[in-house]
């Protein structure tokens, strides 16, 4: 999903005129809403993976 990655950070890709952006006007909505969740849910199992270790310590 490096193209939705794109969109969330703002980038323009290169390769799209400026006729292309502006036809290009779909907003990946609900693409950027499901990488944002995998984001979310792997920074979560981070900060648990981390209160394990804490605990196990």
């Amino acid at each position: 999903m490096p193209h939705v990655i794109e969109h969330i950070l703002n980038h323009k890709a290169a390769s799209l005129t400026d006729i292309g952006e502006i036809y290009n006007l779909y907003s990946k909505v609900k693409e950027k809403r499901e990488v944002l969740q995998m984001w979310s849910n792997h920074i979560e199992w981070l900060i648990k993976q981390a209160a394990d270790d804490a605990l196990a310590a």
